[in-house]
């Protein structure tokens, strides 16, 4: 079966039945002409068609088909789509997708400094914060001075030897 990559969650609904989403895209155009997702809904996957979306600087609306109002849209109201791994944008070299990179493990040369759990996507640029071994949360810039590379495929980052983090004396 085609693996399924989560691209938002819905996180309100509109008076005519549009619903606001959370993007995990980082290409908020790819959502204009979607015509078709996987939502999960109640703990199972199920195909939906999109009959409108709207994309602009505040928010992005997406339009259900057969949901056309509040109250019905409502029933949405925090489930994830997905779409088919085949229709995944393609991006650009060294960039990633979100989903790929957490959960990697973090290391400085050969000293494992911790799992990534989550992405802070600014404006200057993303943030990496890494749950260190102590639970502690490091916070680190997703720049080219910190990180030396990263393998999606074996869920590894490495930083740059000379990179120095905030706490790494108190590890």
């Amino acid at each position: 079966m085609d693996e399924l990559v989560l691209i938002a969650k819905i996180k309100s609904v509109q008076r005519n039945g549009f619903t606001s989403i959370k993007s995990f895209s980082q290409n908020p155009e790819r959502f204009l002409g979607l015509e078709s997702a996987v939502i999960e809904i109640f703990g199972t996957m199920r195909p939906i068609r999109i009959s409108d979306s709207v994309v602009n600087r505040k928010e992005i609306l997406l339009k259900f088909e057969n949901f056309n109002t509040a109250e019905e849209a409502s029933a949405l109201l925090n489930c994830k789509l997905f779409v088919h791994g085949s229709e995944k944008i393609q991006l650009p070299t060294d960039t990633f997708f979100i989903h790929d990179l957490v959960g990697c493990k973090v290391y400085k040369g050969s000293k494992f400094i911790g799992n990534l759990i989550d992405v802070l996507t600014l404006p200057a640029n993303d943030v990496y914060v890494i749950e260190g071994r102590d639970k502690n949360e490091i916070i680190l810039p997703a720049t080219k001075d910190a990180v030396k590379s990263i393998d999606v495929d074996n869920k590894t980052i490495i930083l740059n030897e000379n990179y120095e983090l905030m706490d790494e004396n108190e590890n």
